[in-house]
């Protein structure tokens, strides 16, 4: 009866130490990307076929030597890529209804142009954008 008492009671501490174990694991990881995060800059891409209204925005400014993070959501029936070719930055490609995340840091002033990928319709060459890096202020920094 002894022995089984100490089974139980071993079964049901190695129950809690690895839900334990389980719950600490998620909020550290949501507690660090959280922090990880408040340092990039977010911006929400929306791609459309060109008919239906093209990368939306169109235009993005952001400041050198800052990170940021382009959050690029496909909203057509059709897949579609991203490219920023002179940043060396890029998605393959982003399925219908997905959503892809770049991270990089620009590291000069310019404009930039960005561009679809893939084939997605006849009007597929119009289908682009750019980016406007500036300079750093001290307020920016």
């Amino acid at each position: 009866m002894k022995i089984l008492r100490n089974l139980k009671w071993s079964s049901m501490l190695a129950w809690v130490l690895v839900l334990a174990t389980t719950v600490f694991t998620y909020f550290g990881a949501l507690t660090y990307e959280r922090h990880r995060s408040r340092k990039l800059d977010t911006i929400d891409i929306v791609t459309y076929a060109p008919l239906n209204g093209n990368f939306q925005p169109r235009e993005i400014t952001v400041v050198a030597g800052k990170p940021v993070r382009l959050r690029i959501k496909n909203a057509e029936t059709v897949s579609h890529g991203f490219a920023i070719p002179e940043l060396g930055v890029g998605i393959a490609e982003i399925k219908p209804g997905q959503v892809q995340i770049i991270e990089f840091t620009p590291t000069r002033p310019g404009i930039f142009p960005f561009a679809c990928t893939i084939w997605c319709s006849d009007e597929h060459m119009a289908m682009n954008g750019k980016l406007v890096v500036t300079e750093a202020t001290l307020a920016q920094r």
